[in-house]
């Protein structure tokens, strides 16, 4: 299960996602039918739940990755993968392939931006917010975001700050929103109570220029309140040691395609989100900046050709 929330706002799509896989104990499915509990929970590394395809195109997807996997492997090539209808119709067969157990969120910007909630058999435009995974989490999204509840992100011992760079959205009172879409569903990632829904929060938004991921840089570290009210104290942030963390998330443009990456400053590696096995992209580790160029670049390059030579 995951959580993907979109929201319309200003004529823009507004979307959320974590990046959590949990696969079956049993099944037809499983990566490989041999492997044991231990090798699948080396899997649980996740992948990309909201996939920016092209900068006018944004697929997300909750449920079955088996089913999300075949979607992507065979989306139209050519023209038809910049037209509404052949997008739509062919994320709706596999959701219905799939039996519904996997949906789909479609975003895509023509004359304007929409949205399209594959679930339940159908697909329909969505005008306001649209939502794909777990009911549970997204009824706790709902009043974090709305204000109903409190975030609570990092618990009582720790302290957790985000910086944003939402230059694309100013003025249209979208940057507000992402930021509070985000760090609801931090809030969400952080609690047990939601296994299914966790590691990171993956903002996209579209802009003038088409859709893209937005940069934010979060601090997470243990924390004692000060001892004397209402005076400033400075924050150690710590380290690995410690139990501290800091990652940036950033957007990688190559081509047509664009890559969110998380670098970790203190451990001194990234990730990146990889599609060249031409499904869902999957998290990929590099322990040097020259090795995430020329991966990221490989996968875009791979990418472009799968698209150039799949039929209409």
């Amino acid at each position: 299960m995951t959580l993907v929330v979109s929201k319309m706002l200003g004529g823009h799509a507004l979307i959320v996602g974590d990046t959590r896989i949990s696969w079956p104990t049993h099944g037809p499915n499983l990566p490989r039918r041999n492997m044991s509990a231990r090798d699948i929970g080396k899997l649980q590394d996740g992948c990309l739940k909201n996939v920016i395809v092209h900068p006018d195109l944004c697929i997300c997807w909750a449920g079955d990755l088996h089913f999300a996997d075949e979607a992507f492997k065979s989306m139209p090539g050519g023209s038809d993968l910049h037209q509404r209808e052949p997008i739509i119709s062919h994320f709706l067969k596999w959701h219905q392939v799939s039996g519904g157990k996997t949906d789909f969120l479609i975003a895509l910007r023509s004359d304007r931006e929409s949205v399209f909630q594959i679930s339940g058999g159908v697909a329909s435009e969505v005008r306001d917010t649209a939502w794909i995974g777990s009911q549970e989490a997204f009824a706790r999204f709902d009043r974090l975001v709305s204000g109903e509840e409190r975030s609570s992100t990092a618990g009582n011992n720790r302290v957790e700050m985000m910086a944003f760079q939402l230059d694309d959205l100013k003025g249209r009172n979208c940057d507000p929103m992402l930021s509070a879409m985000t760090l609801a569903l931090r809030s969400i990632l952080y609690d047990d109570s939601f296994g299914d829904v966790g590691d990171f929060a993956i903002p996209v938004a579209g802009t003038g220029t088409g859709f893209r991921y937005f940069f934010y840089t979060s601090f997470d570290a243990p924390f004692a309140p000060p001892s004397v009210p209402d005076r400033w104290e400075t924050v150690d942030l710590g380290n690995i040691d410690t139990g501290a963390y800091n990652f940036q998330l950033l957007e990688y443009h190559h081509v047509d395609t664009r890559f969110p990456i998380l670098h970790f400053l203190q451990a001194r590696y990234a990730l990146s989100f990889s599609d060249r096995k031409k499904g869902v992209p999957r998290i990929e580790i590099h322990d040097s900046q020259s090795a995430l160029v020329k991966s990221i670049e490989q996968g875009a390059q791979e990418r472009k050709r799968a698209l150039e030579h799949r039929q209409p």
